[in-house]
Parts: structure tokens; sequence; C-alpha cells
């Protein structure tokens, strides 16, 4: 009982990205992963959650039962949801080390206001120290990030993170003033097609937004190609240094 209403407390004052917090807190405290989940299972069950997303964590057989030496060869099956939930760009995968990644090209369609507060590149961010993993710089103001033009983060807070970091290009979806009146941003706000619950466009809001996504693409061409040039003889010299 207890539970259920600090979480509904909660999810009242912080939405969900408070309760997943929350619940995060708790597990790590109890310290036993089977306690953990039955305790979030409880907490989904208790507040409905579950019932008012509009997907459920995918409920699939796990490759690694009873054949991986960690943790995971005891679960028969694993549950999957979007990694989204914690920032809106896959840098877990890009920053491995062994990827060896020079560039990444950045389309951050992020719904408001999360966008203009720049959480997934912050999030990034927060996964690359936490990681101990190179990362460009960011701009105090996130939001300048916000314009319908290429921005290059090639900034590194030491000597060290630069001979490893990659440089990112970032594009957002934003409106385009030199292209038309569309804001997806608005559009989102005012509950328009532009929501990430709307899984129906018509052809002229899909022909809408890809023409926004183009023009933003094509007035960043120039600053993407000699980005990509730049790349390639980065990783030139460091191939004839070898």
């Amino acid at each position: 009982q207890d539970l259920r209403e600090e979480l509904r407390e909660v999810m009242e004052r912080d939405g969900w990205e408070g309760v997943t917090k929350r619940l995060a807190q708790k597990a790590l405290n109890c310290g036993l992963v089977d306690q953990a989940k039955e305790m979030i299972g409880r907490a989904l069950d208790a507040t409905n959650m579950n019932l008012s997303r509009p997907f459920s964590p995918g409920k699939f057989c796990n490759p690694a039962f009873e054949h991986s030496p960690g943790p995971m060869k005891r679960e028969k099956f694993i549950h999957l949801m979007d990694a989204g939930i914690d920032f809106n760009l896959p840098w877990p995968p890009l920053l491995r080390p062994e990827r060896e990644v020079d560039l990444v090209i950045v389309f951050d369609a992020t719904a408001p206001p999360d966008i203009n507060r720049g959480l997934a590149m912050k999030g990034g961010a927060e996964y690359a120290k936490k990681h101990g993993l190179p990362f460009p710089r960011l701009p105090d103001d996130m939001e300048s990030l916000q314009k319908p033009v290429a921005t290059v983060l090639s900034e590194y807070s030491s000597e060290h993170d630069g001979k490893n970091c990659p440089t990112v290009v970032y594009l957002p979806l934003v409106a385009n003033p030199e292209h038309s009146t569309f804001d997806p941003q608005q559009t989102t706000i005012d509950g328009g097609y532009c929501s990430s619950f709307n899984f129906e466009y018509t052809r002229e809001q899909s022909e809408e937004l890809s023409a926004l996504t183009t023009s933003i693409l094509l007035r960043s061409q120039e600053v993407i190609e000699d980005e990509i040039i730049a790349a390639v003889r980065r990783r030139q010299k460091r191939a004839q240094n070898c």
C-alpha cells in the first residue's frame, strides 16, 4: 500500500522518468535481482502503468540461457523495451571502443521539451563519463543547438580525449523557416501527428515531415561532406603512423 501511494505521488509530480529513477534507487538499495524484479512488477501493477503505456516490455527467449558465464544464464526469458527511456540516441553501441568510431551524424527527433534541453546529447555525455569514454564537449546553452542546420561538436575536455573522441555532427528536427512554416516541435506540443504516440500518418503528413528533414539535410550537406572527408583523413593519418 505504501509503495502504491508513493509511486502515484511521484508519477503525478515527476512523471514516468521520476518513477523510473525511484524504482532504480529502490532496486539498488535492495541489492537482490529477483526481489528487485518482483518489486518493479508489483509497482507497475499497482500504478496501472503497464496498461497506460502504448507498449509493455517485449518478452523474448534468452539466447544466453544456460550458456553464458554471467548472470544472464539463469534467465530463461528477457524483457526488452525502448532504450529511449534513458536518452533518445544510441550512444552505448556507438561509443564502444572496439568500434573506433571517428564520426557520428546525429538526427535528433526527440520530443519537446527534452530536445530543447538537449537531453539526448547530455545523456550521451553522462554515459561516456560514467564509463570512462571520450565525448565532445557540449555547449553551456543546449538550446543553441536547436537550429535547422548542422552543428559540429569536436572540442574535447582534454588532449587525451581528443585522440579517440568521435566528432559529432548534430542535426535536430526543428522548424526551417527557409523551407516552410511547418514546426514539428509545436505540432507535438499541440498534440498533432508528430507525437511519439501517433502511429498513423497520412501521405500529406509523411511528405511534409520528410520534406522538412530533407531541407535540413541539404542545408547541412557541405558541413557533413567536409566532416566525412576530415574523418577519413584522420583515419588515414593514424594508419600511416602505425
